[in-house]
């Protein structure tokens, strides 16, 4: 895929995860609108798998077998599991640190995945990143943590240096870690064509057919509980809406690693997470401070600098 085509996918990526979080705002805190958190998820991973789905059947060949095709991505689909557990213990250990530390500092914390998705692709994948972009991740990473800093003042849900904040910030930490790796595993996935000498060959489609279908395996339980039994009852508009974009934000994210990387990836959700600060003004949210302005110019030019870098290396090497 051309370099350009790469940049629309990316900036799609960081506009639909700006767009998610301003819609969650909208619904739950300015409308307080009901919103079961494993209701979206859940139905984000059915229309994930409905539209993979048709794109795996539309790109089967001619004389085919579909029974065939389909008992090679469940047997494949074990490689998945990892993936969706990572994932759902990042969610589950959110909670608890959130608990614990202001919002702001979870998020601060949260773009510390920056770093660790660089370090897991350059232990997992044997990816080559020099010190170069190293130095532009961490003055990104910095930049965007100013911005969730100085956006609005703590809410200190814990007295600094308590033991419980520690431990916040320590559960915070995990699951950046959690996530980073889930992201690195999940590019493994998509970029080796076999994993196994037998192993049949998955393209991204059918990837996301399998980590859908186990995400569903674990989603429908956690929704049963939230509702009490009654799935399919009281859905509004607002948990439709979000789902759709979390479906579309996931096919952007499986998009963005493979034809990218885990780390541009990560990057565009972070300029997504900043864009979403600083236009929070227009929704609800205390309007961005001067300190947190400046750390938006810093991520700008920090993911500008980044692009130059990849740039850069590609014409040393040529």
């Amino acid at each position: 895929m051309n370099p350009f085509m790469i940049a629309v996918i990316l900036v799609c990526l960081a506009v639909v995860d700006c767009v998610i979080t301003i819609a969650r705002r909208v619904a739950v805190g300015l409308q307080s609108a009901t919103f079961h958190q494993s209701n979206v998820l859940l139905l984000n991973e059915i229309i994930k798998l409905v539209f993979c789905c048709v794109q795996v059947f539309l790109s089967m060949r001619k004389g085919e077998s579909a029974r065939t095709r389909i008992r090679q991505l469940l047997s494949g689909s074990i490689y998945m599991i990892p993936v969706c557990v990572l994932y759902l213990i990042a969610n589950i250990v959110s909670y608890p640190s959130l608990q614990r530390v202001p919002a702001n500092v979870f998020a601060a914390l949260s773009q510390l995945k920056v770093l660790t998705t660089a370090f897991f692709t350059v232990t997992l994948l044997k990816a080559k990143v020099s010190l170069r972009r190293w130095r532009t991740m961490l003055t990104l990473m910095l930049g965007v943590v100013v911005v969730m800093l100085g956006k609005s003042p703590q809410d200190i849900a814990e007295p600094i240096y308590s033991g419980r904040y520690y431990f916040g910030a320590f559960l915070g930490f995990l699951q950046t870690c959690l996530t980073g790796l889930a992201c690195v595993i999940l590019e493994l996935l998509l970029k080796s064509r076999e994993v196994g000498a037998d192993a049949p060959k998955f393209d991204i489609w059918e990837r996301n057919v399998q980590l859908a279908i186990w995400s569903i395996i674990i989603y429908i339980p956690l929704a049963f509980k939230e509702n009490d039994g009654r799935l399919l009852l009281n859905w509004t508009r607002a948990e439709l809406l979000i789902s759709f974009l979390h479906a579309l934000g996931g096919i952007l994210v499986a998009l963005s690693i493979l034809h990218a990387s885990s780390i541009a990836k990560t990057i565009a959700v972070s300029a997504g997470l900043v864009a979403t600060s600083l236009l929070g003004g227009l929704f609800g949210d205390l309007p961005p401070s001067p300190v947190a302005i400046i750390g938006g110019a810093i991520v700008t030019v920090s993911i500008l600098v980044y692009r130059d870098d990849i740039e850069l290396e590609r014409q040393q090497m040529l």
